[in-house]
């Protein structure tokens, strides 16, 4: 990166405007990335992906869902086609990627059933947005891929907390984070040292390092019982959190946006 960002959301500004263009003139397989994201994976591996998690869990079919850092949306567009009552708020750091998501999905925001909105530097904006919309407490799902393993754990549950106040009873959070303590995880951790150590105090695209105990733990405290998806373990933790009915005291974000 040649340019500075000065905020995490101009970082991946800079990726959609300037560092994607790059990848995609350089695109081996002849035009397949239309879309910034798309050189992470292959459609297959998405569809097997949903298959594998996203479907079992969405019986019956979600009427609200929250999307953290759909980044380009291609989980958004599968929450949508497979579940066609859904309505899904997608938030997200980056107005860049969000004017993409909003180009690609244009007929879901004509009919309603798709609103954006830029997440702020702010701990509890994620809740307000979610008050705003008079979701509190009535959402059915909260959906995060791929866009969390590059979120500190001090950030991350501030997420967490906004999805405990949103989720009803028995709603779910599905999300993947890094995982130092796979295989995987730890040879990319182990790689990434001499790229990033002289990048400390600037932005960048680094991965932020969880284990299946600390989510279980901080998700567990905050009113949440988690489940793993073990086949799908190799660099990343794949988890769904669902809601439970008792309030865990002291721990969720209700109250953050009244």
């Amino acid at each position: 990166m040649t340019e500075r960002a000065d905020d995490y959301g101009q970082y991946w500004d800079l990726y959609v405007r300037q560092i994607f263009p790059q990848i995609r003139t350089h695109d081996p397989d002849g035009g397949r990335l239309a879309w910034p994201g798309d050189e992470w994976g292959t459609p297959e591996i998405w569809e097997r992906i949903y298959a594998m998690v996203f479907a079992p869990e969405l019986d019956p079919p979600p009427a609200r869902a929250i999307e953290i850092g759909p980044g380009a949306g291609k989980y958004t567009a599968m929450v949508l086609d497979h579940c066609p009552q859904a309505e899904i708020l997608a938030v997200d750091v980056s107005p860049a990627y969000l004017a993409v998501l909003e180009e690609r999905l244009a007929p879901a925001i004509a009919a309603g059933r798709l609103a954006t909105a830029r997440l702020l530097p702010e701990w509890d904006h994620l809740a307000r947005l979610v008050a705003e919309r008079g979701w509190r407490g009535s959402v059915d799902l909260v959906f995060s891929i791929d866009a969390m393993v590059h979120v500190d754990l001090q950030y991350l549950v501030a997420y967490w907390m906004a999805a405990a106040d949103a989720l009803r009873p028995g709603g779910k959070i599905i999300m993947s984070v890094a995982d130092a303590t796979s295989p995987h995880g730890f040879e990319k951790l182990m790689a990434d040292v001499p790229t990033y150590f002289s990048s400390q105090g600037k932005i960048t695209s680094k991965f932020e390092w969880l284990c299946p105990p600390m989510v279980e733990h901080v998700l567990g405290r905050l009113g949440f019982d988690v489940r793993f998806f073990p086949k799908l373990a190799g660099r990343d933790c794949w988890f769904v959190a669902t809601r439970r009915a008792a309030e865990v005291s002291g721990a969720s974000a209700t109250g953050l946006a009244r």
